[in-house]
């Protein structure tokens, strides 16, 4: 396998196969050349429960050549820990290498000291079972460590932080730069943990630097504290900055070390803890805090702040007190950040409107100018897209060659932490006809401009035609990416696909509104001759839609590649990556022109702010006007120029197909996204999760399924029980206990719809398919037993949809109140009541059999002639310093 992987990769990647080759012979070389120099001991406790040791030494001593180097490996373990087979025979096997350490409970940081004195290597270096390293990791350090022994008190690697607004800590930073203590206003400042850093041994014994000294302190604070005594205790010491390999770790591996600086976790109590303690470590101190520190820290609390924005609900179950007492912990911590010293030490520590906003609420720090970025063109409609934030709700004038306009299209999102006002983005679209100069001013002053991070004084014709016009792509492609290129602009590719429209559901499954709205396209208009269905070849949809004549294209080939790069419009019902994400950016970014219009899977009811305006959208559908209007009034991004409100092509299809005696109870609960696996490349497809038998949401939906005297009762009515488990269930359905009357359906095989149309109740939790049995004026049940966790363990909240005041139909929390709810329904008929019917008739738009009609219409009317920007693109430099 190891072979066939090399075959291929320097088949399709030649350049990148010789550098890789050329950096891993230099990499063994030095390891041979300082092998006998430097040896390397690894502290790694391990927490109650911790038994991925094969991942940890797989990946330490072979994948990151510490076998070859000698690398010790210590395990600090808890004595009341089980036993642990697999690291027994991991000790059998590295006998020379790998060895435990046990201590007694409460006694870690005395047991890390043990280990020090314990270790036979002349560096030491901290880990977790998390730690990943990258390829020949040790060899690498050992060419860093040898040549200067006693040089240096510490070298730090980079350190890859899995989440977080810095991926990479001390990525931009170049290899062997030397960071010396003690010295104000110095550029790269290295990030540093115990985790990315190696001591030598002799410094840290000389030092006197002890775990176990600091057990007084707070166990949150540890980490900090062993550095800061460390680092303090060596005046104007060195550090080396190794930035060319790297650890990396995640908000798991803080198992006995302090998570400061780690990924949020705004749902831990342990990290919110960790801001408080650390607040009380520093609140006596006198002096000023060394750089080092100060971008620990300010990376800390900016980073809060980024993932507060971006799940602002995330501390709504907090009390009044304990939001008061984060909050000054966080006050703490920033008076002790000098800005000054981390703009110059790293300038790419946090997004620019996290900056600002902290800046001005806890600091008193207040720009004078705001800057005013260009975040998009739309050179079909003619519109530049502006963005910017303020602290205060300010309106900024326009003015369009010497003339003052009005936005086309503009929004204000509030966004607020702890209770108040901290930010307030606004985003505006300005006309472009005709433009030769743009400028922004708030208060009669100019504001700065940005193109692409770089600051111009006007926007002119000229800037916005050279970005319009260019796109950054890796001009080192290999040689497949330079044949599809190639294959791309051929005359005979251009003439097949050239301004085609593409319509993908599911890479594995259609039957939504894709397949739906490509129907209505083939069968109404002339646009069908240049439509296309994307889907997988080997499933049951591309044998049914094949049967009747659609277009079809195989997902992920050759053909699917290039329709995307000719494309004018892509159509689907998801947005997930593996829909937008097929081709990348970096190589094909300037030959992908298509819109994306994002169909939707099923009515947006809750707060999904956070995940779609991770996405790029052009048409955003919605099929009701509260809908529409949670869209362009809340936390999106989104305005009235990406968001329309046509209904959706599938609920046409329901309309027409409609049943006038339905017999079908249609059980259909959505999926928990904390049991989901690990997803598979991208693909749709996740890992199975082995606690998905032990949790609330299998034993509640069981318990309803497999009690055969209630569904019996229905069945004896004449009624037939379908269960539709989610897909992500499907993997897992032999856990239920199911009687044989329960008809379980596998959407991968069968027509939803066929069971919509049909059903005279509906039985699910949160799922949107309600909205589809409610258009059809049928009763729904909803079972929500997990109300506040599901909302607050998944990527959005609670929105506009009440499901008590709006619901259509009655709402338990319990199994026996569901039990009770249908045996009572049995006995009505399923008769939907006057107030449900009331409901649904004021929820929705349309219901007309019209909707796909509609976003045609609004396709084309998005579809005229691209608007050209006056000036020519080699203007641009000029125009731009």
């Amino acid at each position: 396998m190891a072979f066939i992987r090399k075959l291929t990769k320097a088949i399709t990647k030649p350049r990148l196969f010789i550098t890789d080759k050329i950096r891993n012979n230099v990499a063994r070389r030095n390891h041979w050349n300082y092998r006998n120099s430097s040896t390397i001991s690894l502290l790694v406790p391990v927490g109650r429960g911790e038994s991925n040791f094969r991942d940890f030494i797989d990946n330490a001593l072979l994948r990151g050549a510490g076998r070859q180097i000698g690398l010790e490996i210590i395990f600090i373990i808890n004595s009341s820990h089980p036993s642990i087979p697999i690291l027994e025979r991991l000790e059998q096997e590295f006998p020379n290498q790998i060895s435990r350490l046990e201590y007694p409970s409460n006694e870690l940081s005395a047991a890390l000291d043990r280990g020090l004195i314990r270790c036979r290597g002349n560096w030491i270096g901290y880990a977790t079972l998390h730690s990943k390293y990258t390829p020949l990791f040790f060899a690498s350090l050992c060419s860093w460590l040898s040549p200067n022994q006693f040089e240096y008190i510490a070298v730090s690697t980079d350190l890859i932080l899995t989440g977080g607004t810095l991926p990479k800590a001390n990525g931009n930073i170049k290899p062997g730069t030397i960071h010396q203590l003690g010295l104000e206003q110095q550029r790269n400042i290295p990030f540093l943990t115990v985790q990315n850093t190696f001591f030598p041994k002799q410094s840290l014994c000389r030092s006197a630097t002890s775990w176990h000294a600091n057990a007084n302190v707070h166990y949150e604070c540890a980490e900090l504290a062993f550095l800061d005594h460390y680092l303090s205790s060596n005046g104007n010491g060195k550090i080396c900055v190794a930035s060319d390999i790297a650890v990396a770790t995640n908000a798991a591996a803080s198992t006995a070390l302090f998570p400061l600086g780690y990924p949020v976790n705004l749902k831990s109590d342990r990290y919110l803890n960790s801001i408080v303690e650390t607040s009380k470590f520093f609140g006596n101190r006198n002096t000023a805090l060394p750089p080092w520190l100060q971008i620990r820290i300010a990376y800390t609390v900016l980073n809060f702040h980024n993932e507060l924005l971006l799940k602002r609900r995330s501390l709504e179950n907090l009390s009044s007190n304990t939001k008061a007492k984060l909050e000054d912990s966080l006050r703490v911590l920033y008076s002790y950040v000098d800005f000054k010293t981390v703009d110059v030490g790293r300038q790419a520590l946090a997004k620019w409107n996290i900056r600002y906003g902290v800046q001005s609420r806890y600091k008193g720090v207040h720009p004078n100018q705001v800057p005013v970025h260009l975040d998009g063109i739309d050179s079909v409609s003619g519109l530049i897209k502006l963005k910017w934030f303020t602290t205060i709700e300010e309106k900024l004038e326009f003015f369009r060659n010497g003339s003052a306009i009005e936005p086309e299209f503009s929004k204000t999102i509030k966004h607020d932490a702890f209770d108040r006002d901290f930010l307030f983005e606004h985003i505006a679209w300005v006309s472009a006809f005709g433009l030769t100069q743009l400028e922004v001013k708030l208060n009669g002053h100019l504001c700065n401009l940005f193109v692409k991070g770089v600051k111009v004084d006007t926007l002119s014709g000229q800037v916005m035609s050279a970005l319009n016009a260019s796109v950054s792509v890796n001009h080192r492609p290999s040689v497949y990416t330079y044949m599809l290129r190639l294959l791309t602009t051929c005359e005979w590719t251009t003439k097949r696909y050239q301004d085609a429209w593409v319509f993908l559901d599911k890479d594995s499954k259609a039957d939504d509104n894709a397949e739906h709205f490509y129907r209505w396209v083939k069968n109404n208009t002339s646009n069908g001759e240049k439509s296309y269905f994307v889907l997988r070849k080997n499933t049951d949809d591309w044998r049914r839609l094949k049967s009747e004549g659609f277009k079809l294209v195989p997902f992920g080939g050759l053909q699917h590649k290039l329709l995307l790069m000719n494309a004018s419009w892509l159509f689907s019902s998801h947005a997930a990556p593996f829909v937008v994400n097929v081709l990348p950016k970096s190589h094909f970014g300037d030959l992908i022109n298509y819109k994306f219009c994002f169909l939707q899977h099923g009515v947006t009811k809750d707060d999904q702010s956070a995940w779609l305006n991770s996405r790029q959208i052009d048409l955003l559908v919605t099929a009701a006007p509260r809908e529409f209007d949670s869209m362009i009034s809340g936390f999106y991004k989104y305005s009235r120029r990406e968001v329309s409100l046509t209904g959706f092509p599938r609920y046409d299809a329901l309309f027409a197909r409609k049943s006038k005696a339905p017999k079908t109870i249609v059980v259909m609960p959505t999926w928990r996204l904390s049991l989901s696996g690990t997803l598979i490349g991208k693909t749709s497809e996740r890992t199975a999760n082995p606690n998905f038998k032990s949790s609330s949401y299998f034993k509640n939906w069981n318990a309803f399924l497999s009690n055969k005297a209630l569904l019996d009762k229905a069945i004896a009515h004449g009624y037939e029980i379908v269960f539709i488990p989610h897909p992500n269930v499907k993997q897992y359905i032999e856990y239920f206990n199911l009687p044989p009357s329960v008809k379980i359906v596998d959407l991968e095989q069968e027509s939803i719809q066929n069971y919509l149309v049909d059903c005279t109740l509906l039985v699910t939790d949160y799922s949107s398919i309600a909205f589809d049995v409610a258009y059809l004026r049928q009763s729904v049940m909803y079972f929500q037993f997990d109300f506040d966790e599901f909302f607050s363990s998944h990527t959005y909240g609670n929105g506009y949809y009440d499901y008590c005041t709006d619901g259509f139909g009655p709402v338990a929390t319990t199994i026996d109140q569901l039990e009770s709810e249908f045996s009572a329904a049995i006995e009505n008929r399923f008769s939907l009541g006057q107030n449900y019917r009331q409901r649904i008739d004021d929820f929705f738009a349309f219901n007309d059999g019209e909707n796909s009609r509609r976003l045609f219409d609004e396709v084309i009317r998005r579809s005229s002639t691209m608007v050209k920007f006056e000036g020519s693109p080699e203007q641009v430099s000029q125009s731009a310093t």
